[in-house]
C-alpha cells in the first residue's frame, strides 16, 4: 500500500467522498452528505479529506466548526473493508489532528454506536478520547450497516493536546456494571458506587445486526438506560479487551 492523505478540494473530489460513503456505510442517496454540501462545508472552515492507496481513493474524514471556536465535530471517518485494521483509520484522524491544531483547534468530538467494540477501542484506547454524553436514538432510524436497530450513539471528546483515554487491563476488583449471558446483556447493576466499574460489550455487534438483529436489539434496549444512569456520574477513561469487551468508567468529582 503507497498511503496518500491530502484535503478534498474540488469537484472531483467531492464526488469521490460521495461514492466511498455509499461504500463504506452502504448510505442511500438521500442519507449521502453530498458534493454541494462538502464544498459548502469547506468553504466554511471543516476539514475535508480524502485517503488513498496510490490513485485509489480508500478513506475520508469530514469535520466542520461548531459553537465553539476550538471544536470541531467530526462527522465521518471511515475506511474501504478492505483496508481496516490497516492504520489508514489511524493516520487519516492524526491529519485531522494536525490540520485542527495549525488552525488554533483543540478538540474534535464525535459520535459513535458505543456498543461496536471495534470503534470503542479505536477511539478511547488508540486515540486518548472520552466519553461522558449518551445520546439516544440520535439520528432516527438509519439505513446500510445501521439498519435495524435505534441509532443511540455516545459523544466521544477528544483534547488534541492531551488525550486521557487509554487502553486497560483486566481487574479482578473492578465489578462489571451488566451482566452477560450467552454473550447477550441480561441484567444491570444500578447500585455501584465505587470509583472504577466495566461496562461489558458483545464480542461484535456489526456481526449481530447483520446475523441475529434480535439480540442486538436486546442489547440496545437493555444498556440504553445503564448508559444513562452511569454516565451522569462517571466517565468512560478506558477500553478493556482481555476477558471480554469492555469501557472502564471512572467516577466523576462533583
Amino acid at each position: 500500500m503507497t498511503l496518500k492523505i491530502r484535503e478534498a478540494t474540488d469537484t472531483k473530489d467531492m464526488l469521490l467522498m460521495e461514492s466511498l460513503e455509499r461504500q463504506i456505510w452502504g448510505y442511500s442517496d438521500d442519507a449521502v452528505v453530498g458534493k454541494e454540501m462538502l464544498i459548502a462545508l469547506r468553504f466554511e472552515g471543516a476539514c475535508v479529506v480524502l485517503a488513498w492507496d496510490d490513485e485509489t481513493p480508500i478513506g475520508l474524514v469530514l469535520s466542520f466548526p461548531t459553537r465553539e471556536a476550538n471544536t470541531q465535530h467530526s462527522h465521518m471517518a471511515g475506511v474501504l473493508p478492505g483496508y481496516r485494521g490497516k492504520s489508514v483509520a489511524y493516520e487519516l484522524k492524526q491529519f485531522q489532528k494536525t490540520w485542527c491544531l495549525e488552525r488554533g483547534i483543540s478538540r474534535i468530538v464525535w459520535t459513535y454506536d458505543p456498543l461496536r467494540a471495534v470503534n470503542g477501542y479505536f477511539n478511547i484506547a488508540k486515540l486518548g478520547a472520552t466519553c461522558r454524553r449518551y445520546l439516544p436514538h440520535f439520528y432516527g432510524e438509519m439505513g446500510g450497516i445501521n439498519a435495524g436497530a435505534a441509532s443511540d450513539r455516545i459523544l466521544a471528546e477528544w483534547d488534541l493536546k492531551g488525550g486521557r483515554g487509554k487502553p486497560v487491563p483486566h481487574e479482578a476488583h473492578i465489578p462489571s456494571v451488566n451482566a452477560l449471558e450467552d454473550g447477550v446483556m441480561v441484567s444491570a447493576n444500578l447500585s455501584l458506587e465505587l470509583p472504577h466499574l466495566y461496562f461489558e460489550l458483545p464480542q461484535d455487534y456489526g456481526s449481530l445486526l447483520e446475523q441475529d438483529v434480535g439480540k442486538a436489539i436486546l442489547w440496545r434496549e437493555r444498556s440504553r438506560p445503564a448508559f444513562l444512569h452511569y454516565l451522569e456520574r462517571y466517565e468512560i477513561v478506558g477500553f478493556r479487551r482481555e476477558g471480554g469487551n469492555a469501557y472502564l468508567l471512572e467516577r466523576v468529582s462533583v
